[in-house]
Parts: C-alpha cells; structure tokens; sequence
C-alpha cells in the first residue's frame, strides 16, 4: 500500500433494499438537490433507476451525513441499524427533535 494511504477507521455496514422510498417526492427532492454532498449512483435530476443507491453513514446519535432526508426514512434506517448493531430497541427519539 503506498505511504500516502493511512486507515482511520474500520466500519461495518448493511446493505438496506428499499425502492418504496424512490416513489416519494420529499425523498427525490431530497436526493436531487444539486447542493447535496449525498453519496449515490444516482443522476441527480434524472428518474430514479436500479443503480440510483444512496450510502449514508450513522452514528449511534441518529446522526450522520444524510441525517436532513425526510425525517421518517432517517428515523426507519437509524432504527434498523440499531437494532441490527445495538442488540434492542432503539428508543424511537431523534436527540434533539420532540
């Protein structure tokens, strides 16, 4: 590995299937917002298709780089993390939402 590349961090990950989410404009307004940084496959301002994946990293504080998509999606994929790395419930808060 040449000398320049340093690992930081070391990650686990899961691989979520959710086309529903692609059928909702809050969600393709959110993810064709040409000022996003969000990592995805996807054209923004084109139609959505089987390559249009979106990555997002979440840390155990229902943060994260895509923590401003529609608040409900980030809710569901905070609460499958949890549940898939945390062993339980989650507590179905957002820190700092009521």
């Amino acid at each position: 590995m040449p000398d320049e590349f340093e690992v930081t961090a070391r990650t686990v990950g899961l691989v979520v299937n959710a086309p529903d989410i692609f059928e909702r404009a809050d969600f393709m307004v959110w993810l064709n917002d040409q000022s996003s940084a969000t990592a995805t496959w996807h054209r923004r301002g084109k139609e959505p298709t089987e390559y249009s994946d979106v990555f997002v990293l979440i840390d155990s504080t229902y943060e994260g780089d895509s923590s401003d998509m529609p608040e409900d999606i980030w809710k569901s994929l905070c609460d499958l993390a949890y549940r898939e790395f945390c062993g339980g419930e989650p507590d179905n808060t957002i820190p700092g939402k009521a």
